[in-house]
């Protein structure tokens, strides 16, 4: 799609996609003069997904001790941190901002459940509203809507199982 169409989709000016471009984000072809710069909205999602990913990483990121003009933290510095961490986690449990992991997977699930009942009772509830319509033909159509509605499940999914293999509940444990 043209650069101007992923902006207005973005919510994002041309300019500032530009700017991206500047920046590294993936193009699928360079306009010359007069011409459109095409570009995938999928990969360039992707992209700002990961330099969003990325700043994070570097926002929190811990000093490392190897690199010039940094030291070790000393055993007193380390019961330090690892005490403000601790702290930090009953403040934020305190101020009800975090949540206990099998909280949110309950919920997640049943979230999902609720999600998974609604898209497949499209199928049906087009077959409803199709009232006037050769049986035959409603019945082409339901198949077809269960078989979109059953693959637009499975493809959230995998999209969120592959989510979940990149996360290690132990990483941070670990890193405490």
């Amino acid at each position: 799609m043209s650069l101007s169409r992923a902006a207005v989709l973005l919510g994002r000016n041309r300019e500032t996609l530009s700017a991206w471009m500047a920046k590294g984000m993936p193009v699928e072809g360079r306009g010359g003069t007069g011409e459109a710069v095409l570009v995938d909205l999928k990969r360039v999602v992707e992209w700002l997904e990961a330099r969003a990913r990325e700043d994070e990483r570097r926002k929190f990121a811990r000093p490392d001790p190897g690199a010039e003009g940094d030291r070790p933290l000393t055993t007193r510095e380390k019961i330090e941190l690892a005490k403000l961490a601790g702290q930090t986690m009953k403040n934020g449990k305190d101020a009800g901002y975090l949540v206990p992991r099998p909280v949110v997977e309950a919920a997640f699930e049943r979230c999902l459940g609720i999600v998974r009942i609604s898209v497949m009772a499209v199928p049906e509830r087009l077959v409803r509203e199709m009232s006037g319509f050769p049986e035959d033909r409603k019945a082409v159509w339901r198949k077809k809507a269960i078989r979109s509605c059953a693959a637009s499940l499975e493809e959230a999914a995998e999209s969120i199982a592959t989510a979940m293999s990149t996360f290690d509940p132990g990483a941070d444990a670990a890193d405490e």
